[in-house]
């Protein structure tokens, strides 16, 4: 399963909801790391499910408009 941005997804989003959309990804990325204790000895998988995170994110930013 590939995953899409949040634009292409529903490209009618508006701002703050792609906002919001993106406070949400990033704070559960951080929690996630902290109770995984991933900045103290990173499992393979607590690294994986890290780096999903972490894109899943990158995919929800908005894109630039020209």
């Amino acid at each position: 399963m590939s995953m899409k941005s949040v634009t292409e997804q529903d490209p009618g989003l508006s701002p703050e909801i792609r906002a919001s959309l993106d406070f949400v990804l990033r704070a559960a990325s951080v929690l996630f790391r902290q109770r995984s204790g991933l900045n103290d000895s990173p499992s393979a998988e607590s690294h994986a499910w890290a780096n999903q995170a972490e894109a899943a994110v990158e995919l929800a930013e908005p894109e630039p408009r020209s």
